[in-house]
């Protein structure tokens, strides 16, 4: 079932894309302060990423997914 969620959701991002829908999909965005490809929210386009959206999180939040980026990047560099 799984497999099947991620043919749809595929499916969904194309259609987006050639239908210039402009919806939200959460993408795998470059945040060039981070250096790294993060999970993120973006608005799909013709053109593709639209407009990455802000995260609004709490002080927090931003520090746990702060924690997160640089848990990932020490991984990616082993």
């Amino acid at each position: 079932m799984d497999k099947l969620w991620n043919i749809f959701n595929y499916i969904q991002v194309i259609r987006s894309i050639l239908k210039d829908e402009k919806k939200i999909y959460p993408l795998l965005i470059y945040q060039e302060k981070d250096n790294i490809h993060i999970g993120y929210p973006a608005v799909l386009g013709k053109g593709g990423i639209v407009k990455a959206l802000s995260l609004d999180l709490t002080k927090k939040e931003d520090l746990l997914f702060k924690q997160s980026v640089e848990q990932v990047t020490q991984y990616l560099e082993q």
